[in-house]
């Protein structure tokens, strides 16, 4: 008998065997300004805003090559698995005749809509890459908030892990659809390999919640101030957070990684 299991118990079961991090981490900024009033709201609400693909900082994110020549029989499966009408499918079939480089437009504009209008969160295996902290958390004055997958593995439904990469073969969204729309969403240069990062990609670009027993620990930067650390335990403790750990990164002593200490309120 064949068993099928749901989204959920398939993470619960790659986090088992490995395939996924029990914990995942958003780095984010304390800046006294817009951002810091966001990362405030996610303790604060337990949700995450999923993000739409062309907001994100690199232009090859999520903007993958497409082929530069789509066969016919390319053309022919997209059509059979949309079920056009005879006047549409004609009327691309006709384009594709006229002018091919028409249809490799249509393929690039066809594959866009279906990422862009759908939110991705991006986050992080580690809490303690300098880089991150530099370019993500205001230059180590903000947080990391640590998240426990199995807590709430509903809201990771279903994490993608990212392949850093030099080069890599062009798409064929006529070809393979879902498989371009994955790898689209989950390739990046190797410049961004220090990242560590897993995507989770949701069908609409909004807010998503969370389960308060997933976030599980805040760790703050080396150069977070001390009283900002202590007003936001203190929030935590009035939203429901207080079982959180709390940690604080210092320079290690000879070598350039952090170390983190367990502060309390």
């Amino acid at each position: 008998m064949i068993i099928m299991l749901s989204n959920a118990e398939i993470i619960k079961q790659g986090v088992m065997e490995g395939n996924f991090p029990q914990n995942l981490y958003k780095y984010r900024p304390l800046d006294d300004g817009e951002g810091e009033k966001r990362s405030l709201e996610i303790l604060k609400k337990s949700e995450f805003w999923f993000a739409s693909a062309p907001t994100f900082n690199d232009p090859f994110d999520c903007n993958l090559s497409e082929v530069l020549q789509h066969s016919e029989e390319d053309i022919e499966a997209y059509i059979d698995k949309h079920g056009f009408s005879s006047k549409k499918r004609s009327n691309i079939k006709k384009k594709f005749s006229d002018d091919p480089s028409s249809i490799r437009n249509m393929a690039i504009n066809s594959r866009a809509k279906a990422i862009n209008s759908r939110g991705i969160l991006s986050l992080s295996s580690n809490y303690d890459q300098i880089l991150m902290w530099s370019h993500y958390a205001s230059s180590h004055t903000g947080m990391v908030i640590g998240l426990d997958i199995l807590e709430d593995p509903e809201f990771f439904e279903i994490p993608f892990r990212v392949s850093y990469v030099d080069e890599y073969e062009p798409l064929d969204y006529f070809a393979k659809q879902k498989e371009s729309i994955k790898k689209n969403i989950s390739t990046k240069s190797k410049s961004w390999a220090y990242e560590e990062e897993l995507r989770i990609f949701k069908e609409s670009v909004k807010t998503y919640q969370i389960s308060r027993k997933a976030i599980k620990t805040i760790h703050f930067g080396c150069k977070t101030p001390d009283e900002k650390i202590h007003e936001i335990i203190k929030s935590c403790a009035t939203w429901d957070l207080s079982h959180l750990r709390f940690y604080k990164a210092s320079p290690a002593h000879g070598a350039f990684k952090l170390t983190f200490d367990e502060v309390h309120g």
